[in-house]
């Protein structure tokens, strides 16, 4: 246990000062005291939801679930695997789960048929060794609202998760993607999207109508050129970061469609100078 004051790092006996909790510098191992779905107060924070459904914080009493694997444990409808050296998702599962964490495992690969037999709202396969995903994967996944991708070996991302009618958070941050096929994708009730640390160069690509999504992020990628129309369609936009890539070109009317936008962050990148009609619709700017 950490002493008083201190925060307790995830998945390790590190302990840091609450005070160095999101305050810019990585402390913790796996980075987690960074995390954007901590540091940002913007929906709440899918990380403090997580952390009651891992192992060492919940117990079968309240589980909903008459099939549970001996090697996870349970929470409601949530199956928990979290930390649990597994290659594959474990069965038997009740067919009425609703979520099932399976982050920090040893999952290279998954069939296209994983998760058939259940409608989840919830999927967690952060930190594992992912490197693809079969397109049909979450083809029947249409109550999915919550998808966690981070910290894998992904180089794309499956063509049935851009058909999710009711997905809302699409984290797939610290992966290795290099192009999005975003010609394809369709989500509608998509408003949380982070796909930082990557290698997107956003080239040829233009984002497509999105009509609920307000904040998305992606730092720390190989994006060098704002086209007109990378952004154009994703006038709901709030909050948009695009910092440590090596951007040097901004096109002057690539954020005229973003008339919502509050949070704009262009830091270290290669720009010299900007635009002087730039944000010229950006009347509720309150953050650059």
């Amino acid at each position: 246990d950490c002493p008083e004051g201190n925060f307790t790092c995830k998945g390790s006996k590190t302990c840091i000062l609450q005070r160095s909790f999101c305050d810019g510098q990585i402390d913790c191992p796996q980075g987690e005291d960074e995390d954007p779905m901590y540091c940002h107060d913007f929906y709440g924070s899918f990380w403090p939801m997580v952390d009651n459904l891992e192992a060492d914080q919940v117990t079968n009493d309240t589980c909903e679930l008459d099939l549970v694997p001996d090697i996870c444990q349970c929470t409601g409808f949530v199956v928990v695997c979290a930390y649990s050296s597994l290659s594959h998702v474990p069965s038997p599962i009740s067919s009425n789960v609703k979520g099932i964490t399976l982050d920090n495992n040893r999952i290279s690969s998954l069939e296209v048929g994983a998760f058939n037999g259940y409608s989840l709202h919830l999927i967690h396969l952060a930190s594992n060794e992912l490197k693809d995903l079969p397109d049909g994967i979450f083809a029947r996944q249409t109550k999915l609202r919550k998808l966690y991708l981070a910290h894998n070996k992904l180089t794309s991302l499956p063509n049935s998760l851009t058909t999710l009618p009711n997905l809302e958070w699409l984290f797939a941050d610290k992966n290795n993607l290099t192009h999005l096929s975003l010609e394809i994708w369709d989500l509608p009730s998509l408003m949380w999207l982070v796909l930082s640390e990557n290698a997107l160069t956003l080239t040829n690509e233009s984002f497509p109508v999105l009509p609920s999504l307000e904040m998305m992020n992606l730092d720390s990628n190989e994006i060098s050129r704002i086209e007109a129309t990378t952004f154009s369609n994703l006038n709901m936009l709030h909050d948009l970061s695009i910092a440590r890539n090596k951007i040097d070109y901004i096109s002057e009317v690539a954020f005229r469609n973003l008339t919502n936008l509050k949070d704009l962050n262009l830091k270290y990148n290669s720009l010299f100078t900007l635009g002087d009609r730039l944000l010229v619709n950006q009347v509720y700017l309150e953050k650059l």
